[in-house]
């Protein structure tokens, strides 16, 4: 499942690529490049980076559909996901034990019929992309990865 990049979190789109967004509180970090705001993290790649930099910003919710129900995703392998149950799924998904504070499922990938990312602005930072990203439909993903 390398196909699902980012599960949730803060990103930010700085010269056209996607990467974590992380306020620069390292000591170390905020000597050297103190005139910096944040920390773009992906790509093999940590740089600073201030805040007009910045081509879009947003938090992101990965979400996929199983047998019907919307589950957060919170964790993925190379076969499939790990998936949060809601008390209305609990059940269907054979979890009894959702409020000991363990609702978490898995299923394969092919178990999983729609994948998508819900993204939401960070304030303070321009939101230029779309709300909803999907990223797998009626059980055919929609890049071009084998």
């Amino acid at each position: 499942m390398k196909r699902i990049e980012h599960i949730i979190g803060r990103y930010a789109v700085f010269d056209k690529k996607t990467y974590e967004i992380n306020r620069a509180s390292n000591i170390e970090f905020l000597n050297k490049y103190s005139n910096f705001e944040w920390v773009l993290r992906g790509n093999n790649e940590e740089f600073p980076v201030n805040s007009k930099q910045i081509e879009s910003a947003f938090y992101v919710r990965t979400i996929a559909e199983v047998d019907g129900y919307e589950c957060q995703v919170v964790g993925v392998d190379e076969k499939g996901c790990f998936m949060g149950a809601s008390e209305e799924s609990a059940e269907h998904f054979g979890i009894d034990n959702i409020s000991k504070g363990n609702p978490y499922f898995y299923r394969k990938e092919e178990e999983i019929e729609n994948i998508w990312e819900e993204r939401n602005p960070i304030e303070g930072f321009p939101f230029k992309t779309e709300k909803v990203v999907y990223l797998k439909m009626y059980g055919e993903w929609l890049d071009k990865e084998d």
